[in-house]
Formats: C-alpha cells, sequence, structure tokens
C-alpha cells in the first residue's frame, strides 16, 4: 500500500533518530502535508532548485536529502530568492522535502559509516572516544551513541601520496587535494564525511596520522603540520554523496518489509560546485 509523508518519516526515525542530531541542525519534515500519499520519493545529497525541478518532474511526491532545505531561519519569501522560489515550487507542486543531516551522519550505515567501508577500513573506533558505541548496535533504537567519526586500519599501509590515489579511486572523486610529506606511510586513518575542521582535536588525539575528510583550511594543514600529522582533503561532496544511494537502498527494504509500495529513486546526477583545473 502508498504510504503517507508521515509513515516515511517514521521508517526514517528508526534509520536516522532525529535525537542523534547536532543542536544547532534543523532535520525533519520542512515542507509537506505529513498526511500526503507517496508512491514515489526521491533521494539526494542537496535540495537544489533543479533537484526539486527534477524531482516534480519526475512524478514524486517526496524528496529527502541530507542537507536541509532550510537551515537558517528565513525572515520572508520574496520569489526573486533561489530558496523561496524552491520553497514556492515545492509547496504548489505538492512535493513534500524533508532532511536526514547530522542524524544521518551517526547512524548505522550513515554517511560515515559508508566511507569508513569504501575505504575498507577495519578495527575500527570512535574519533571521539567519548562517543561510546553500544556492544549491540540497533538502528532501531534511538539511544544509541553513534560517533561523529571513525579511526580504522587501511588494508594495507601505504605512502601519502599513495594514499590521496587511492581515496580518489575509491570514492570516485573529481579532485583530491593532502598536506605532509608524500613518502611518509600512513597505516591508520581517521575519516570524517562531511566537514572536519572541528573534530581536528579529536584527531590530534588520536592513534591516526591521516585524517580523510573535508573543507579543511589553510591553518588546519599548518597544525597538523606542526604536529607531524597529514591531512587528506576530499572535499565535502565526494565524502558525502556515497550515502545517497545506500540511503536509498536502506529506505526501500524497510518499505519492503512493511508492505509499503513507494518507488525510491536514488538522484545520482548532482556534481562537486567545485570544478578542478587540469
Amino acid at each position: 500500500m502508498p504510504a503517507t509523508v508521515a509513515e516515511i518519516m517514521s521508517v526514517l526515525e528508526k534509520l536516522a533518530p532525529e535525537s542523534l542530531a547536532e543542536e544547532w541542525d534543523n532535520v525533519g519534515l520542512a515542507v509537506g502535508d505529513p498526511g500526503a500519499k507517496v508512491t514515489k520519493l526521491w533521494v539526494a545529497l542537496d535540495p537544489l532548485p533543479e533537484v526539486v525541478a527534477a524531482a516534480v518532474n519526475d512524478g514524486a511526491q517526496m524528496l529527502l536529502t541530507h542537507h536541509p532545505l532550510i537551515f537558517t531561519p528565513i525572515r520572508n519569501l520574496r520569489f526573486n530568492d533561489p530558496l523561496a522560489d524552491t520553497i514556492r515550487l515545492a509547496v504548489t507542486s505538492n512535493l513534500a522535502v524533508a532532511c536526514a543531516h547530522t542524524n544521518l551522519d551517526r547512524a548505522a550505515g550513515g554517511v560515515n559509516d559508508v566511507l569508513a567501508d569504501r575505504l575498507g577500513l577495519s578495527g575500527q573506533s570512535p574519533l571521539d572516544p567519548e562517543m561510546a558505541i553500544p556492544a549491540c548496535i540497533s538502528s532501531d533504537s534511538s539511544d544509541d551513541l553513534r560517533p561523529m567519526g571513525w579511526v580504522g586500519e587501511l588494508p594495507s599501509p601505504m605512502k601519502l601520496a599513495e594514499l590521496a590515489r587511492f581515496v580518489r579511486q575509491r570514492l570516485d572523486a573529481p579532485w583530491v587535494r593532502f598536506s605532509g610529506h608524500p613518502e611518509a606511510i600512513v597505516g591508520i586513518v581517521a575519516v570524517c564525511g562531511g566537514s572536519g575542521s572541528s573534530l581536528l582535536h579529536h584527531f590530534f588525539r588520536s592513534r591516526a596520522t591521516a585524517f580523510i575528510s573535508g573543507d579543511f583550511r589553510y591553518h588546519d594543514a599548518r597544525n597538523a603540520q606542526a604536529r607531524g600529522r597529514t591531512l587528506v582533503d576530499i572535499g565535502h561532496f565526494a565524502s558525502e554523496r556515497l550515502v545517497v544511494p545506500a540511503l536509498a537502498q536502506m529506505l526501500r527494504d524497510r518499505f519492503t518489509k512493511q508492505g509499503l509500495t513507494v518507488t525510491v529513486k536514488a538522484y545520482e546526477e548532482e556534481t562537486d560546485p567545485f570544478i578542478p583545473v587540469a
């Protein structure tokens, strides 16, 4: 049977409980009628105007993204503004728009789990040692405490320059940059999807010698360099886009289990806003 928006949000709550989100975040249903029927759901990384338009044109009744449509408070809805116009399109097209952001970063099978798995990490431990991991992890429990990043062993130690190429290949990233000596041997790394700068203090206290994440700044690299550590910047986009097909599949599995007939499409046509120069 078709699902309602509220039923889909209930399934999402079991996969990525809103209690896992950071206090500053804005997750959940941003636009739409909780009672509306949904037969086609799109999953994407960003609620860009073109993504919303494509979902509408494809006949979707709901769009679930990683990044929020409304992130900071808005004071008006002037339709010459891209955000306001996107909201207008969603509302007039009866497209519900929701997101799972930092709660999906921490969720079992979420952003950081997918990133660590894609890089083949083993012997994983939380990047933040204060973030306890239950002995038996169940994504059905909102009491599970999940880390915002992982520390783990690479499939085999490798030189830093080789690691950068390995990461780019495994993530199919349009670009990768690193700080540190290219010949330095790396065996244990930290990973975090999105922006890793705020977790540098955890990285410096960890057993990892390289930190793989996105959005590192100049002074982050200098700070790491002074401590004999290395950074591998994969960009925000490449570090998170892997979760789109993963989340879509988790939703399909849950819908099938609950007897909900919802077609789930993973939208993978988005591209990195930064274009490297050869």
